[in-house]
């Protein structure tokens, strides 16, 4: 219920039917409340949507939604903050330290929720394989970050992740 709440929240603020400055600072980058519509409330409803379909149910759902929180905002942390003299070729925007950070953010989220589910009884799989397969979903998830396309990695992560976890888990 809480993302579903924030989501609703970042719509209303998004169209202007709340006025809260504290929102907009928070996550446009411009000012524009409008920004709110792109990538965080794909972020939002992506997140709303996978929880739904694979909670508890598959490590697919956690491991999407791992790289998407821990992988993707390591990326911009990191990337933003020593990654500006490393572009990546294909895509000025972004850089080869945020797309290591992407990795190894996705990867270790990843993996310690998947233990804690481990632990927890509700999943019951190999520990060696698990993180081999969480190796090659961060790995492709990482290279479609890296594309250069704006305000829809909150979407491609997570569908890419689902699309691969399927095929690996």
């Amino acid at each position: 219920m809480v993302p579903l709440i924030i989501t609703v929240q970042f719509l209303l603020a998004g169209f202007g039917v709340i006025k809260d400055e504290r929102i907009i600072k928070s996550l446009s980058r411009t000012g524009d409340p409008k920004e709110i519509l792109k990538g965080p409330f794909y972020y939002g409803f992506v997140f709303i949507i996978v929880t739904v379909l694979f909670w508890r149910n598959s490590p697919v759902g956690i491991v999407a939604l791992m790289i998407l929180c821990g992988g993707d905002g390591i990326a911009d942390l990191v990337g933003s903050r020593w990654g500006r003299r490393h572009p990546i070729p294909w895509s000025k925007n972004k850089s080869w330290v945020g797309s290591l950070g992407m990795f190894l953010g996705g990867l270790s989220f990843s993996f310690s929720i998947i233990l804690v589910f481990i632990f927890a009884g509700f999943f019951s799989i190999n520990l060696q394989e698990t993180f081999i397969r969480i190796i090659i979903v961060c790995i492709t998830a990482t290279i479609v970050e890296s594309l250069p396309f704006d305000n829809i990695d909150n979407i491609s992560v997570p569908i890419t992740s689902i699309i691969i976890g399927l095929m690996v888990f």
